[in-house]
């Protein structure tokens, strides 16, 4: 399972993002990574504030939401299911948190996801609440350590039709325990925005030495690929 995965990688990541420590890298499309848990925003209610701060735990893995400046988050649904419309490029039904509140304020924010475990994947859709074209970033931690920054380019037409681009990375050192979402606009400035359903996964007992084998040949063929 895990050598037919690794063939996967090599081809969904090559030309992507590779951190400087040579053993995360990024990734542009979910993978089926076994023993991954889903953390399902729009089941907190819909609408249903969700408080910046709170804990919710799948599959004995937790994490903490919150917010840059400690304000407020909702959850919706994306439009046309559910009673809270979210009208963005979300795939039709898919849950949202948003830097929002229930009197209809965008904030412009990060979201914050702390994790209770080192993880070995992470991946979610993240996009702008305004009109126009948007750089996401992803920013990994290791508690307060800055592992490094990846980021993806999207344009938000409102259209509700999954359009939203994929943020992820996959990583052979489980370093990784936090990871910060916020977008950017065209103009350079920072913008209001929101993630859909995040699905993580931690090592299963065994795979990392595979699973790092796999993460360095895929690096060297990405650098080789690059230097042509």
């Amino acid at each position: 399972m895990r050598n037919l995965l690794i063939k996967a990688l090599l081809v969904v990541c090559l030309g992507i993002g590779v951190l400087a420590n040579a053993s995360t890298v990024q990734i542009l499309s979910p993978l089926p990574i076994p023993g991954a848990v889903t953390f399902a925003w729009g089941g907190y209610g819909d609408p249903g504030v969700f408080v910046s701060g709170t804990t919710t735990t799948s599959g004995g893995l937790s994490v903490t939401a919150t917010s840059g400046s400690g304000t407020d988050m909702a959850t919706f649904v994306q439009a046309p299911g559910g009673n809270a419309i979210y009208n963005g490029g979300f795939a039709s039904g898919s849950g949202v948190l948003a830097t929002f509140d229930l009197n209809n304020d965008q904030y412009v924010d990060t979201i914050h996801l702390q994790f209770n475990q080192g993880l070995e994947y992470l991946g979610t859709y993240v996009e702008s609440q305004d009109l126009g074209t948007y750089t996401a970033f992803m920013v990994l931690f290791n508690g307060s350590t800055n592992l490094g920054t990846f980021n993806v380019s999207g344009n938000q037409t409102l259209s509700n039709d999954g359009s939203a681009p994929f943020l992820g990375f996959l990583s052979d050192n489980s370093q990784v325990n936090g990871v910060t979402f916020y977008v950017v606009d065209a103009n350079g400035a920072r913008a209001p925005l929101a993630i859909s359903d995040t699905t993580a996964a931690v090592p299963e007992p065994g795979s990392m030495l595979l699973l790092g084998t796999g993460l360095t040949s895929m690096i060297g063929a990405i650098r080789r690929k690059r230097q042509k």
